[in-house]
């Protein structure tokens, strides 16, 4: 089964963008590209939000459709709306976040929508020299999944 994976640069203070969607404040480098291309290659399906493309009224229905198609994992990259929705109906397998070195104040949140406590384990941190640390969360239930059928990498 294929994972659903959120791929956001998100500031310390927790938002994903500016009120006008504005990314002007990501520490942006050749270190952060390479990052961001190295999870491209890993990935099939990307997953767009509703800004983007327009989806069924049943996300969770068309998104466990693609997860149980065959192929590499989903990804979303950034679209907070998107992540939002996705965050309230549990669907969000990892968390792959950039975490820039930025208080914004205010924006759109990178964390919305979530009723219930979701632990996480962090399988993954590494810092690039702009001051971004890059960080890799698994939901526990599917580090559990992961480590039974050993399957767990990084």
């Amino acid at each position: 089964m294929r994972k659903l994976v959120l791929f956001m640069h998100v500031s310390l203070d927790g938002f994903a963008a500016v009120a006008n969607g504005g990314l002007d404040w990501i520490s942006y480098d050749r270190e952060l590209q390479q990052y961001a291309d190295g999870i491209v290659a890993t990935v099939g399906s990307p997953v767009y939000g509703r800004v983007t493309y327009e989806l069924n009224d049943n996300i969770a229905e068309e998104i466990n459709k693609l997860k149980q198609q065959p192929g590499k994992d989903l990804v979303i990259f950034g679209s907070p709306g998107l992540a939002h929705s996705l965050m309230e109906l549990d669907l969000i397998d990892e968390y792959q976040l950039t975490l820039n070195p930025v208080l914004l104040g205010s924006g759109i949140p990178a964390y919305q929508n979530i009723k219930n406590k979701t632990k996480l384990k962090l399988v993954k941190a590494t810092s690039l020299k702009n001051g971004v640390d890059r960080l890799r969360h698994y939901l526990n239930k599917l580090c559990l999944l992961l480590f039974k059928a050993n399957y767990y990498y990084d």
